[in-house]
């Protein structure tokens, strides 16, 4: 869960937050498994390293994401060594997004084993906190809450809310059935049976196996147009959020474990339209920084739609002003001082025991 030149938005908020933890005055070293070539092949390969990696490190702790996937390797090489073990736990991870109950047990004893064995374990929100500890109560006092990273306010800057002639409805990231992206065109098709001449737009910056489904379905649409654009480079992120003005996130997925993409539109002034799922509530209040509804529901989300839609520029203006004060909560820079003060704490209390033993 790295980016490469391949997939150069896979993954950002773990690099981010590396380079966070250097900033802040940490020595990081990365071992990071790229998908490349043949699977198997590659996570072999990526165990061997890690192993490798923690066996010899002079480091004074580990630092493990998205344990499922990564725990292995590490957890040979701590049968030797004696370090203390940070797992950030992200979604799929906790709650698998596939079917198929041998596969989710077995997600679920990799993840609980790892996460016994740390010292502290790192979950994005409150929410996901809370979904972790009802899992796997055992771990409950090792939680913290750090959101992943949180946000670059400074690359994605206020931009002053204009709307044109047409509303631009943005969704932005993976076109998957979890995500809830064919809600937008079902709210749309209702909009227009109420009102068959109202004149908006969608716009869905992204791929994924949905998109064909999703284009024949917008090819239905009778006055609201549609617009594919495809992957977009994380450099283009925050010119795509501006050129929208709203942010619609109707992911339905239990693993949603903060939305990051939320707040980046929110960092860039957008109100967001959001499901209430995963930490949604924590991050936007009802008709303050965007609007909420059930989620799954096509019905409430053509609802928040319309509000939008007929919304002044002077309420547009103060709810793009409250979402960029709430995404500056989550600003980079702070997170990113309390996660390297969290890690202090570990090597502090490590050291403070070496020393009473």
């Amino acid at each position: 869960m790295y980016p490469s030149a391949e997939q150069p938005a896979f993954g950002i908020f773990v690099e981010r937050i590396a380079e966070q933890l250097a900033e802040n005055g940490a020595s990081v070293d990365r071992v990071v498994r790229f998908d490349r070539g043949n699977k198997v092949i590659g996570y072999l390969s990526f165990y061997l390293k890690s192993f490798l990696a923690v066996l010899f490190s002079r480091h004074d702790l580990v630092y493990l994401h998205f344990p499922s996937h990564s725990y292995l390797g590490a957890a040979l090489a701590l049968l030797v060594r004696d370090l203390p073990l940070v797992t950030h736990v992200h979604g799929a991870d906790v709650a698998p997004d596939k079917a198929g109950r041998a596969r989710e047990k077995l997600i679920r004893w990799v993840t609980g084993h790892c996460l016994r064995r740390s010292t502290m374990v790192i979950a994005p929100s409150r929410y996901f906190a809370a979904l972790v500890a009802s899992i796997f109560p055992d771990v409950r006092k090792k939680l913290q809450v750090s959101p992943s990273g949180g946000v670059d306010v400074r690359r994605l800057r206020y931009q002053v809310p204009t709307t044109g002639a047409k509303l631009r409805f943005l969704f932005l990231g993976r076109l998957i059935n979890g995500k809830g992206v064919h809600l937008m065109i079902e709210a749309a098709e209702l909009l227009e049976q109420d009102d068959p001449g109202l004149e908006f737009e969608l716009v869905f910056a992204g791929d994924g196996p949905e998109r064909g489904n999703l284009e024949r379905g917008a090819g239905g649409l009778a006055q609201a147009s549609a617009q594919f654009l495809g992957g977009i480079d994380p450099h283009a992120v925050a010119a795509t959020i501006a050129a929208c003005d709203v942010l619609v996130f109707p992911s339905h997925r239990k693993g949603e474990s903060l939305g990051l993409v939320a707040l980046e539109a929110m960092s860039c002034g957008r109100p967001v339209i959001a499901a209430r799922n995963g930490a949604m509530e924590e991050i936007i209040n009802d008709r303050e920084q965007g609007w909420l509804f059930a989620a799954g529901d096509a019905q409430q989300l053509a609802a928040a739609m319309r509000l939008a839609l007929q919304a002044d520029q002077e309420q547009i203006q103060r709810m793009s002003l409250a979402a960029r004060a709430r995404a500056e909560l989550y600003s980079g820079d702070v997170v990113g001082r309390a996660l390297a003060m969290l890690f202090r704490n570990v090597i502090g209390g490590r050291r403070a025991d070496a020393d009473v033993d």
